[in-house]
Protein backbone atom coordinates (compact mmCIF):
# COMPACT_ATOMS: atom_id res chain seq x y z
CA UNK A 1 0.00 0.00 0.00
CA UNK A 2 2.88 2.31 0.83
CA UNK A 3 4.78 1.69 -2.05
CA UNK A 4 1.35 2.46 -4.31
CA UNK A 5 1.13 5.40 -2.26
CA UNK A 6 4.01 7.10 -3.53
CA UNK A 7 3.59 6.61 -7.08
CA UNK A 8 0.43 8.98 -6.64
CA UNK A 9 0.63 12.65 -6.83
CA UNK A 10 0.94 14.07 -4.25
CA UNK A 11 -1.77 16.73 -4.92
CA UNK A 12 -4.11 13.44 -4.36
CA UNK A 13 -5.29 13.55 -1.31
CA UNK A 14 -5.77 9.45 -0.21
CA UNK A 15 -8.65 8.90 2.16
CA UNK A 16 -9.64 5.28 2.02
CA UNK A 17 -7.93 1.64 1.09
CA UNK A 18 -10.11 -1.03 0.33
CA UNK A 19 -8.39 -4.48 0.45
CA UNK A 20 -10.27 -7.13 -2.10
CA UNK A 21 -9.29 -10.02 -0.32
CA UNK A 22 -11.05 -13.11 0.62
CA UNK A 23 -12.43 -13.52 4.30
CA UNK A 24 -9.76 -11.33 5.66
CA UNK A 25 -11.13 -11.62 9.17
CA UNK A 26 -12.58 -9.04 11.64
CA UNK A 27 -9.43 -7.41 12.91
CA UNK A 28 -7.43 -7.45 9.47
CA UNK A 29 -8.19 -3.94 8.48
CA UNK A 30 -7.86 -2.80 12.03
CA UNK A 31 -3.89 -3.94 12.20
CA UNK A 32 -3.27 -2.59 8.38
CA UNK A 33 -4.30 0.64 9.59
CA UNK A 34 -2.37 0.45 12.84
CA UNK A 35 0.71 -0.29 10.42
CA UNK A 36 -0.21 2.90 8.03
CA UNK A 37 -0.12 5.32 11.17
CA UNK A 38 3.24 4.63 12.03
CA UNK A 39 3.68 6.04 8.56
CA UNK A 40 1.91 8.91 8.98
CA UNK A 41 -0.75 7.63 6.60
CA UNK A 42 -4.73 7.54 8.53
CA UNK A 43 -7.04 6.54 5.62
CA UNK A 44 -9.96 4.12 5.99
CA UNK A 45 -9.42 0.68 5.55
CA UNK A 46 -12.26 -1.82 4.96
CA UNK A 47 -11.93 -5.43 4.09
CA UNK A 48 -13.95 -8.26 3.29
CA UNK A 49 -14.81 -11.31 5.89
CA UNK A 50 -16.31 -13.94 3.12
CA UNK A 51 -15.54 -15.12 -0.06
CA UNK A 52 -15.48 -12.30 -3.18
CA UNK A 53 -17.11 -13.23 -5.88
CA UNK A 54 -17.46 -10.64 -9.27
CA UNK A 55 -19.98 -11.64 -11.08
CA UNK A 56 -20.71 -11.22 -15.26
CA UNK A 57 -21.66 -7.30 -15.05
CA UNK A 58 -18.60 -6.17 -12.90
CA UNK A 59 -20.42 -6.55 -9.54
CA UNK A 60 -18.61 -7.91 -6.10
CA UNK A 61 -20.19 -10.22 -4.05
CA UNK A 62 -18.70 -11.28 -0.34
CA UNK A 63 -20.75 -14.33 0.53
CA UNK A 64 -23.16 -14.55 -2.01
CA UNK A 65 -24.46 -11.30 -0.63
CA UNK A 66 -24.39 -7.47 -2.39
CA UNK A 67 -23.45 -4.85 -0.26
CA UNK A 68 -24.09 -6.22 2.74
CA UNK A 69 -22.90 -4.44 6.26
CA UNK A 70 -22.26 -7.23 7.62
CA UNK A 71 -19.74 -8.69 5.00
CA UNK A 72 -17.58 -5.99 5.51
CA UNK A 73 -15.20 -3.99 8.52
CA UNK A 74 -14.08 -0.63 7.78
CA UNK A 75 -11.76 1.27 10.44
CA UNK A 76 -10.68 4.51 10.86
CA UNK A 77 -8.98 6.77 13.16
CA UNK A 78 -11.44 9.47 15.07
CA UNK A 79 -10.73 13.35 16.35
CA UNK A 80 -9.44 11.79 19.50
CA UNK A 81 -6.99 9.57 17.49
CA UNK A 82 -8.83 6.21 18.37
CA UNK A 83 -10.10 3.31 16.16
CA UNK A 84 -14.04 3.40 15.24
CA UNK A 85 -15.87 1.47 13.02
CA UNK A 86 -16.81 3.24 9.98
CA UNK A 87 -20.70 2.34 8.40
CA UNK A 88 -20.56 1.49 4.61
CA UNK A 89 -20.29 4.72 3.49
CA UNK A 90 -22.65 6.79 1.54
CA UNK A 91 -20.15 9.01 -0.49
CA UNK A 92 -21.21 7.36 -3.98
CA UNK A 93 -24.53 8.93 -3.24
CA UNK A 94 -25.82 12.35 -4.15
CA UNK A 95 -28.66 12.09 -1.90
CA UNK A 96 -29.79 10.06 1.19
CA UNK A 97 -33.47 10.31 1.99
CA UNK A 98 -35.65 8.32 4.22
CA UNK A 99 -39.80 7.48 3.93
CA UNK A 100 -41.70 8.66 7.17
CA UNK A 101 -44.59 6.50 8.10
CA UNK A 102 -46.94 8.95 6.09
CA UNK A 103 -45.04 8.64 3.05
CA UNK A 104 -43.36 11.63 2.82
CA UNK A 105 -39.34 11.61 1.75
CA UNK A 106 -36.89 12.95 3.95
CA UNK A 107 -33.52 14.05 3.01
CA UNK A 108 -31.20 12.92 5.90
CA UNK A 109 -27.68 13.61 4.17
CA UNK A 110 -26.25 14.77 1.01
CA UNK A 111 -22.79 14.57 -0.49
CA UNK A 112 -20.12 17.19 1.27
CA UNK A 113 -23.49 18.48 2.82
CA UNK A 114 -24.47 20.05 -0.46
CA UNK A 115 -28.30 21.87 -0.12
CA UNK A 116 -29.92 19.21 -1.83
CA UNK A 117 -31.95 21.93 -3.76
CA UNK A 118 -28.90 22.74 -5.88
CA UNK A 119 -28.19 19.71 -7.17
CA UNK A 120 -28.62 19.35 -11.12
CA UNK A 121 -28.48 16.65 -13.71
CA UNK A 122 -28.49 12.72 -13.09
CA UNK A 123 -28.12 11.54 -9.35
CA UNK A 124 -27.88 8.46 -7.32
CA UNK A 125 -30.04 8.35 -4.83
CA UNK A 126 -29.78 5.63 -1.41
CA UNK A 127 -33.38 5.31 -0.26
CA UNK A 128 -34.15 3.88 3.31
CA UNK A 129 -37.22 2.62 2.55
CA UNK A 130 -40.71 2.76 4.50
CA UNK A 131 -43.90 0.61 3.87
CA UNK A 132 -43.86 -0.70 -0.03
CA UNK A 133 -46.83 1.77 -1.09
CA UNK A 134 -45.53 4.68 0.92
CA UNK A 135 -41.62 4.53 -0.41
CA UNK A 136 -43.41 4.31 -4.22
CA UNK A 137 -44.91 7.15 -3.81
CA UNK A 138 -42.33 9.16 -1.80
CA UNK A 139 -39.85 8.59 -4.97
CA UNK A 140 -42.53 9.75 -7.50
CA UNK A 141 -43.21 12.64 -5.40
CA UNK A 142 -39.39 13.02 -4.95
CA UNK A 143 -38.68 12.90 -8.35
CA UNK A 144 -41.49 15.11 -9.59
CA UNK A 145 -39.66 17.93 -6.77
CA UNK A 146 -36.11 17.50 -8.16
CA UNK A 147 -36.79 17.58 -11.83
CA UNK A 148 -37.85 21.52 -11.02
CA UNK A 149 -34.85 21.94 -10.45
CA UNK A 150 -32.98 20.09 -13.35
CA UNK A 151 -32.08 17.22 -11.70
CA UNK A 152 -33.20 13.53 -11.89
CA UNK A 153 -32.80 10.13 -10.17
CA UNK A 154 -31.22 7.93 -12.54
CA UNK A 155 -30.29 5.60 -10.16
CA UNK A 156 -31.95 4.49 -6.64
CA UNK A 157 -30.36 2.25 -4.33
CA UNK A 158 -33.55 1.27 -2.25
CA UNK A 159 -32.49 -0.98 0.88
CA UNK A 160 -35.52 -1.70 2.96
CA UNK A 161 -34.08 -2.51 6.27
CA UNK A 162 -36.77 -3.77 8.58
CA UNK A 163 -39.61 -3.72 6.41
CA UNK A 164 -40.73 -6.79 5.42
CA UNK A 165 -42.31 -5.72 2.42
CA UNK A 166 -44.38 -9.08 1.17
CA UNK A 167 -44.37 -10.67 4.50
CA UNK A 168 -47.67 -13.13 5.22
CA UNK A 169 -48.43 -12.72 1.89
CA UNK A 170 -49.52 -15.80 -0.43
CA UNK A 171 -46.57 -13.63 -2.74
CA UNK A 172 -44.05 -13.91 -0.66
CA UNK A 173 -41.23 -14.41 -3.67
CA UNK A 174 -38.36 -13.17 -5.47
CA UNK A 175 -40.85 -12.93 -8.25
CA UNK A 176 -42.95 -10.41 -6.48
CA UNK A 177 -39.87 -8.51 -5.72
CA UNK A 178 -38.73 -8.32 -8.98
CA UNK A 179 -42.22 -7.54 -10.22
CA UNK A 180 -41.75 -4.71 -7.17
CA UNK A 181 -38.62 -2.90 -8.87
CA UNK A 182 -39.71 -3.26 -12.01
CA UNK A 183 -43.07 -1.42 -11.28
CA UNK A 184 -40.81 1.35 -9.13
CA UNK A 185 -38.85 1.27 -12.55
CA UNK A 186 -41.52 2.47 -14.88
CA UNK A 187 -42.96 4.70 -12.28
CA UNK A 188 -39.87 6.99 -11.15
CA UNK A 189 -37.99 6.15 -14.87
CA UNK A 190 -34.98 5.03 -13.27
CA UNK A 191 -32.60 2.31 -12.73
CA UNK A 192 -33.52 0.22 -9.38
CA UNK A 193 -31.26 -1.64 -6.70
CA UNK A 194 -33.37 -3.26 -4.36
CA UNK A 195 -31.53 -4.64 -1.44
CA UNK A 196 -34.11 -6.73 0.91
CA UNK A 197 -32.89 -6.65 4.09
CA UNK A 198 -35.12 -9.03 6.21
CA UNK A 199 -37.51 -11.62 5.78
CA UNK A 200 -37.62 -14.93 3.68
CA UNK A 201 -35.47 -13.22 1.66
CA UNK A 202 -32.79 -11.35 3.27
CA UNK A 203 -29.55 -11.16 1.77
CA UNK A 204 -31.32 -10.96 -1.57
CA UNK A 205 -30.90 -7.76 -4.52
CA UNK A 206 -32.98 -7.30 -7.00
CA UNK A 207 -31.52 -5.14 -10.61
CA UNK A 208 -34.07 -3.48 -12.87
CA UNK A 209 -32.75 -1.11 -15.01
CA UNK A 210 -34.89 1.51 -17.54
CA UNK A 211 -33.68 0.48 -21.01
CA UNK A 212 -32.84 -2.88 -20.90
CA UNK A 213 -33.84 -5.64 -23.36
CA UNK A 214 -36.74 -7.68 -22.72
CA UNK A 215 -38.11 -6.64 -19.77
CA UNK A 216 -35.05 -7.91 -17.94
CA UNK A 217 -34.69 -8.26 -14.42
CA UNK A 218 -31.89 -9.82 -12.29
CA UNK A 219 -32.22 -11.22 -8.65
CA UNK A 220 -28.73 -12.37 -6.78
CA UNK A 221 -29.71 -14.31 -3.73
CA UNK A 222 -27.34 -15.76 -0.98
CA UNK A 223 -28.68 -19.36 -2.40
CA UNK A 224 -28.69 -18.39 -6.46
CA UNK A 225 -29.33 -15.97 -9.15
CA UNK A 226 -32.62 -15.15 -10.94
CA UNK A 227 -32.67 -13.76 -14.38
CA UNK A 228 -36.43 -12.91 -15.58
CA UNK A 229 -37.14 -11.80 -19.08
CA UNK A 230 -39.45 -12.04 -22.15
CA UNK A 231 -36.46 -13.52 -23.91
CA UNK A 232 -36.91 -16.94 -22.41
CA UNK A 233 -39.27 -19.88 -23.61
CA UNK A 234 -43.08 -19.07 -21.93
CA UNK A 235 -43.16 -22.76 -21.62
CA UNK A 236 -39.91 -23.37 -19.59
CA UNK A 237 -38.16 -22.53 -16.53
CA UNK A 238 -34.48 -23.81 -16.88
CA UNK A 239 -31.43 -24.31 -14.50
CA UNK A 240 -28.26 -23.98 -14.85
CA UNK A 241 -24.96 -22.81 -12.99
CA UNK A 242 -22.93 -19.82 -14.05
CA UNK A 243 -19.15 -19.74 -14.89
CA UNK A 244 -18.46 -19.25 -10.63
CA UNK A 245 -20.53 -22.08 -10.36
CA UNK A 246 -23.38 -20.42 -8.96
CA UNK A 247 -26.95 -21.99 -9.39
CA UNK A 248 -28.87 -19.41 -12.52
CA UNK A 249 -32.52 -19.95 -13.04
CA UNK A 250 -33.64 -18.65 -16.22
CA UNK A 251 -37.42 -17.73 -15.98
CA UNK A 252 -40.01 -16.02 -18.54
CA UNK A 253 -41.73 -12.88 -16.99
CA UNK A 254 -45.05 -14.40 -18.18
CA UNK A 255 -45.14 -18.08 -18.75
CA UNK A 256 -47.97 -20.72 -19.57
CA UNK A 257 -50.12 -22.40 -17.08
CA UNK A 258 -48.31 -25.87 -17.76
CA UNK A 259 -44.38 -25.65 -17.29
CA UNK A 260 -41.73 -27.74 -18.00
CA UNK A 261 -38.87 -27.29 -15.96
CA UNK A 262 -35.66 -27.88 -17.86
CA UNK A 263 -32.38 -28.76 -15.67
CA UNK A 264 -29.08 -28.53 -17.47
CA UNK A 265 -26.42 -30.37 -16.42
CA UNK A 266 -22.90 -29.15 -17.77
CA UNK A 267 -20.60 -31.46 -15.60
CA UNK A 268 -20.39 -34.39 -13.71
CA UNK A 269 -20.65 -34.91 -9.91
CA UNK A 270 -24.52 -33.39 -9.78
CA UNK A 271 -26.47 -35.76 -7.28
CA UNK A 272 -29.65 -37.15 -7.58
CA UNK A 273 -30.36 -34.72 -4.12
CA UNK A 274 -28.96 -31.74 -5.46
CA UNK A 275 -31.07 -32.03 -8.88
CA UNK A 276 -34.24 -32.28 -7.19
CA UNK A 277 -33.16 -29.88 -4.41
CA UNK A 278 -32.73 -27.49 -7.56
CA UNK A 279 -35.72 -28.50 -9.07
CA UNK A 280 -37.81 -27.41 -6.24
CA UNK A 281 -36.43 -24.39 -5.94
CA UNK A 282 -37.65 -24.05 -9.32
CA UNK A 283 -40.69 -24.58 -8.99
CA UNK A 284 -41.50 -22.18 -6.37
CA UNK A 285 -41.09 -19.72 -9.30
CA UNK A 286 -44.25 -20.78 -10.98
CA UNK A 287 -46.80 -19.14 -8.41
CA UNK A 288 -50.28 -20.45 -9.99
CA UNK A 289 -48.67 -22.72 -12.48
CA UNK A 290 -48.78 -26.47 -12.34
CA UNK A 291 -45.26 -28.74 -13.86
CA UNK A 292 -46.78 -30.56 -16.74
CA UNK A 293 -42.85 -32.73 -17.19
CA UNK A 294 -39.15 -32.03 -15.78
CA UNK A 295 -36.48 -32.22 -18.49
CA UNK A 296 -32.62 -32.90 -18.16
CA UNK A 297 -30.94 -32.12 -20.25
CA UNK A 298 -27.46 -31.98 -21.61
CA UNK A 299 -25.05 -30.49 -24.59
CA UNK A 300 -21.59 -30.47 -25.98
CA UNK A 301 -19.89 -30.42 -22.71
CA UNK A 302 -21.13 -33.34 -20.66
CA UNK A 303 -22.75 -36.52 -21.64
CA UNK A 304 -24.15 -38.02 -18.90
CA UNK A 305 -23.34 -41.69 -18.50
CA UNK A 306 -26.58 -44.36 -19.33
CA UNK A 307 -26.69 -46.37 -15.80
CA UNK A 308 -26.73 -42.36 -14.11
CA UNK A 309 -29.36 -41.09 -16.48
CA UNK A 310 -31.74 -43.69 -15.76
CA UNK A 311 -31.12 -43.55 -11.97
CA UNK A 312 -31.94 -39.92 -12.07
CA UNK A 313 -35.01 -40.22 -14.14
CA UNK A 314 -36.37 -42.93 -11.19
CA UNK A 315 -35.71 -40.75 -9.06
CA UNK A 316 -36.92 -37.74 -9.70
CA UNK A 317 -40.03 -39.67 -11.18
CA UNK A 318 -41.03 -41.25 -7.95
CA UNK A 319 -40.10 -38.19 -5.49
CA UNK A 320 -41.82 -35.50 -8.14
CA UNK A 321 -44.69 -37.66 -9.82
CA UNK A 322 -44.55 -36.02 -13.01
CA UNK A 323 -43.07 -36.98 -16.64
CA UNK A 324 -39.25 -37.12 -16.54
CA UNK A 325 -37.80 -36.70 -19.99
CA UNK A 326 -33.47 -36.87 -20.82
CA UNK A 327 -32.51 -34.90 -23.43
CA UNK A 328 -29.45 -34.31 -25.61
CA UNK A 329 -27.54 -32.04 -27.98
CA UNK A 330 -24.31 -33.16 -29.49
CA UNK A 331 -22.17 -31.47 -31.55
CA UNK A 332 -23.75 -31.48 -34.72
CA UNK A 333 -26.95 -31.51 -34.14
CA UNK A 334 -29.46 -28.27 -34.27
CA UNK A 335 -32.06 -29.10 -31.79
CA UNK A 336 -32.11 -31.55 -28.66
CA UNK A 337 -33.26 -34.77 -29.05
CA UNK A 338 -34.99 -37.24 -26.55
CA UNK A 339 -33.45 -40.30 -25.73
CA UNK A 340 -35.59 -41.58 -22.47
CA UNK A 341 -38.29 -40.71 -20.68
CA UNK A 342 -40.95 -42.22 -18.18
CA UNK A 343 -44.19 -41.11 -16.91
CA UNK A 344 -45.86 -41.39 -13.82
CA UNK A 345 -46.93 -44.83 -12.74
CA UNK A 346 -44.98 -46.16 -15.77
CA UNK A 347 -42.73 -49.89 -14.95
CA UNK A 348 -39.61 -49.19 -17.40
CA UNK A 349 -38.44 -45.67 -19.04
CA UNK A 350 -38.79 -45.51 -22.51
CA UNK A 351 -35.93 -45.40 -24.90
CA UNK A 352 -37.02 -42.98 -27.73
CA UNK A 353 -33.16 -42.82 -29.60
CA UNK A 354 -29.77 -45.06 -29.20
CA UNK A 355 -26.65 -42.01 -28.44
CA UNK A 356 -22.90 -43.69 -28.40
CA UNK A 357 -21.04 -42.63 -25.53
CA UNK A 358 -17.52 -42.04 -26.26
CA UNK A 359 -14.55 -40.65 -23.70
CA UNK A 360 -13.25 -37.57 -23.56
CA UNK A 361 -10.15 -38.61 -25.08
CA UNK A 362 -10.81 -40.56 -28.51
CA UNK A 363 -14.30 -41.32 -30.81
CA UNK A 364 -14.24 -44.60 -29.95
CA UNK A 365 -17.65 -45.78 -29.05
CA UNK A 366 -18.42 -47.27 -25.63
CA UNK A 367 -21.59 -48.79 -25.69
CA UNK A 368 -25.04 -47.78 -27.16
CA UNK A 369 -28.12 -46.42 -24.95
CA UNK A 370 -30.44 -49.73 -24.44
Amino acid sequence: ILDLKEHIPKTVDVTAVSLKGCCAGVDYGKDVLIELNKENFKPVVSSKLGLVEVHIFGRTFTSRVYHSENSRTAWKYDENDKIVAVPYADEKHHIVISVDEGGNPKVIKTHNNKDWRKFKGELRVKVVAGERSNTLDALIDFQAQLKIQGAKMSQIDVETGEQDWLKGQPNNTLRSYGGQARLMTQFIGSNITLHIDSGLHSGATVFSYKNVAFREIIIHSPEYVVGYSDAWDSKFISFDYNEDNVPLLSVPIKYNPDITLNIIISTEGSTKEMVLSQLQQAKKEIGNASVLKVRISTGQQYLMPEQESRDLINYLSQELGVKIERVHMGDHDSKFKLLLSKNPGDPEIKVHEHLAETTPHQDTPLHNWA
